[in-house]
């Protein structure tokens, strides 16, 4: 190979690197977009959920009136704790489990997707790489899943924490309608507040996994650039022995290679 075949392969190289490079941002920008749509659909979801959830609350509230009758002051408090939570847990962990298949599904096609393209990127890198210098270079594939880790949390106040404490000095037949109907109106307060923390610890896991993903892509891909790029520094001997020169250089390449495999 003489020296200006060598120039012209390196200048290949180069531009197949800084197309990669391209097409990496371009993928990265696309990710990012679609899972900023995917985020949106989730808080779109949590939103609907919620509202539909709260008339059921308030329905099942009324049960448990007619279930506990006689009950007041502090033991009332502590049924109705306990209620709301089994509630929440309820609202929930319903929104959560359908949300998790459904968000699976879109994040399973939308790994696929980045995957087979990342491949792509890294297939072209592996024939240029072989064509341009004649060397095998094994086929590399990235393996990278989404799927975020899935826990939900809950807080209720207790009832009585904003009560002041006239309220408290009432009779039981005063106390007991008083805290029950303020408890219809907190209701979607209640909700909205748990949904708000929900929303997110959801999607901040949803994100972090989408992030750690896009690392994985990148990061392989950026592991042939990098060593590729190895090529393009190892430029002719100053001292005069162009043949040392492309020596070198395909040593660089072999060794960077055999890394890869």
């Amino acid at each position: 190979m003489s020296p200006q075949d060598l120039f012209d392969k390196q200048r290949a190289l180069e531009r197949l690197l800084h197309q990669s490079k391209t097409e990496v941002h371009e993928m990265a920008v696309l990710l990012r977009e679609r899972a900023n749509e995917l985020v949106a659909l989730v808080e779109q979801d949590l939103k609907s959920h919620i509202e539909r959830g709260a008339p059921k609350v308030q329905q099942h509230l009324k049960r448990f009136e007619s279930e506990h009758p006689r009950e007041s002051g502090r033991v009332l408090g502590s049924l109705l704790e306990d209620f709301l939570m089994s509630q929440l847990e309820t609202v929930f962990e319903k929104w959560r489990m359908q949300e998790d298949d459904r968000l699976q599904d879109q994040l399973d096609s939308l790994s696929e997707r980045f995957v087979a393209q990342a491949n792509i990127i890294l297939e072209k890198l592996r024939e240029g790489a072989g064509h341009l210098f004649d060397l095998p270079v094994e086929h590399l594939a990235i393996s990278c899943s989404l799927r975020p880790e899935s826990r939900l949390s809950y807080k209720i106040e207790p009832i009585f924490y904003s009560l002041d404490s006239f309220l408290l000095a009432l009779p039981p037949f005063l106390l007991r309608p008083i805290v029950l109907r303020r408890l219809h109106r907190q209701v979607p307060l209640l909700l909205d507040m748990n949904a708000g923390r929900i929303r997110y610890d959801y999607i901040e896991r949803l994100q972090v996994s989408i992030t750690r993903f896009e690392r994985g892509l990148q990061s392989q891909i950026a592991l042939v650039g990098e060593s590729l790029e190895a090529v393009l520094q190892t430029g002719p001997n100053e001292s005069g022995s162009h043949l040392d020169s492309l020596h070198t250089c395909e040593l660089v390449i072999e060794d960077c290679l055999r890394l890869l495999r």
